[in-house]
């Protein structure tokens, strides 16, 4: 099956069923079929052809899906931009890949603004819903221009043929370009499906944005191929979540772990009710543990924790069939194998902490124009995934951290994920975040952060202390604590950044 094929049986089936929300817009399977279409022959009309980049600076919307298929189509390679970005951003990943042509959003056009002057290989830059005044050309005017919906036929893909180019948030160096193919996008749709069992009568809302690699490869390509409704929102506020969910009986839904809580906060004050809901996940690696204990309280769905990167997709998580258990991922997804190993490459027994890597048939095929970080990325066909995990004798799988963030206290390795899931099971805690210090006599030392419960007592750091002996070794007990009243988070991803964290621990114990 062919990428832009993936929707076919829909399109066949039920033509006029809806297939993409966008907040208050959609379109339907003839609609997203037609189209395509268009911003295919427009793309084609303004030279595009395959292997050509084709730059995307776009908010979730009903265009951006248009856009990206129309790419699939013809052959040229999307390359979605955080929507976000920044002027410098845009420039390096312009040139790292050539792009040949941008299409920007009205509201983001002013960061192209300088771009084409300094990459040679970008000859044009369009905007999708121009305003006056805007020095950049309309595509809406080519898309009328050249955008008719007579058949076309699709581009003929190899099967490692590249379909996307997603860039990392280059915590560590420069930005890599993750490379997906066609063949591993459709793999990736496929294997959530048959694990999740989904049908088309599913519905799937996310708070993830389209220009990162979460909200294709676990909601949009799946409902595409089990011919459901894949559902985004324009911007998140837990009121609008909450209409959306009620209005179109949504039955699976993903957000970030500070949105869920805005939810179900929100939840309370409404008084609606999830009665559709059957699945609901978070990313972020762990969810806390009072915050799966007040949504599951709340709506008798459990809150499911599932672990993914930009390079494989999502490849672990509980499904509906399967009965949750607390701190726990679950298990890989279909097609999809998961092995923990030490720092030589060995596999560790169960219940011992290791590095996971994976090998499945949606794992990307390589970092763009990268040999080398690509060679460091695989060993064989397994990939190397940097976060740390732990199994249980059921093959369960748990998330105890990264591998950067592993703390080293007398030569032996603390991760911060087995701290925090003892700290978090203590009645006074709410949520916990463990970052490592330096330290004089140990190498390093474990500083723990602390958000309480609201109401009753507050536990002293010697109870606390106690309390984490109890179930740690010495070397794994905090020696810093510091209680905090809110966890901030940053990015799209609404993630806590621990590097910040980590920096401002180191004021507490100067």
């Amino acid at each position: 099956m062919q990428l832009v094929d993936i929707y076919r049986r829909a399109l066949v089936e039920s033509p006029n069923k809806k297939a993409v929300v966008c907040s208050d817009t959609f379109c339907t399977y003839r609609e997203l079929d037609e189209n395509i279409i268009r911003y295919s022959r427009t793309l084609t009309a303004l030279g595009i052809k395959k292997g050509d980049r084709v730059g995307l600076l776009l908010p979730n919307c009903l265009e951006f899906i248009y856009a990206y298929f129309a790419c699939f189509k013809i052959g040229a390679i999307a390359v979605p931009s955080s929507y976000f970005s920044k002027t410098p951003e845009i420039i390096y990943q312009a040139n790292h890949c050539h792009i040949k042509i941008y299409l920007v959003h009205q509201e983001r056009a002013h960061i192209l603004v300088g771009v084409q002057e300094n990459t040679p290989s970008l000859e044009a830059v369009y905007v999708v819903n121009p305003t006056e005044g805007n020095s950049f050309i309309s595509f809406t005017q080519q898309l009328n221009k050249y955008g008719d919906t007579k058949t076309l036929t699709n581009f003929a893909a190899e099967k490692n043929y590249p379909a996307t180019i997603l860039y990392t948030s280059g915590s560590t160096g420069k930005p890599k370009g993750v490379t997906h193919t066609h063949n591993s996008l459709v793999n990736a749709a496929i294997n959530r499906c048959h694990t999740l069992r989904h049908t088309a009568q599913d519905s799937f809302l996310t708070t993830s944005y389209i220009c990162h690699g979460a909200a294709p490869t676990v909601v949009l390509l799946p409902m595409f191929y089990t011919g459901g409704t894949a559902l985004f929102l324009s911007n998140f506020t837990p009121e609008h979540f909450l209409d959306i969910m009620i209005e179109h009986q949504v039955n699976f839904a993903a957000g970030a772990p500070a949105q869920w809580r805005e939810v179900i906060d929100c939840l309370v004050s409404s008084k609606q009710d999830f009665a559709s809901l059957k699945y609901a996940t978070s990313g972020g690696n762990m969810v806390p543990y009072q915050l799966q204990n007040d949504f599951q309280t709340l709506t008798g769905v459990p809150l499911t924790a599932s672990l993914g990167m930009t390079e494989c997709g999502g490849y672990m998580t509980i499904p509906p069939t399967q009965k949750a258990i607390s701190g726990s991922l679950g298990k890989p997804l279909h097609n999809t194998e998961v092995r923990l190993v030490d720092r030589q490459g060995k596999e560790v027994p169960k219940g011992e902490a290791g590095e996971i890597i994976v090998r499945s048939n949606s794992i990307m095929k390589g970092y763009w124009n990268d040999p080398d970080n690509t060679a460091k990325a695989f060993t064989d066909d397994w990939f190397h995934t940097g976060d740390i995990g732990k199994q249980d004798q059921a093959g369960n799988f748990y998330f105890c951290g990264r591998l950067k963030e592993t703390i080293i206290v007398n030569t032996g390795n603390v991760t911060p994920g087995e701290v925090e899931e003892v700290l978090n099971q203590h009645p006074r805690v709410e949520q916990s975040i463990v970052v490592g210090v330096p330290d004089e006599h140990t190498e390093q030392a474990v500083f723990a952060y602390i958000k309480l419960k609201t109401g009753g007592h507050q536990p002293s750091k010697q109870e606390l202390t106690k309390y984490t002996a109890t179930y740690l070794a010495t070397r794994k007990i905090p020696k810093y604590w510091h209680f905090i009243d809110k966890f901030e988070v940053s990015g799209i991803a609404d993630k806590i950044d621990r590097k910040k964290l980590t920096k401002e621990a180191l004021t507490y114990i100067r």
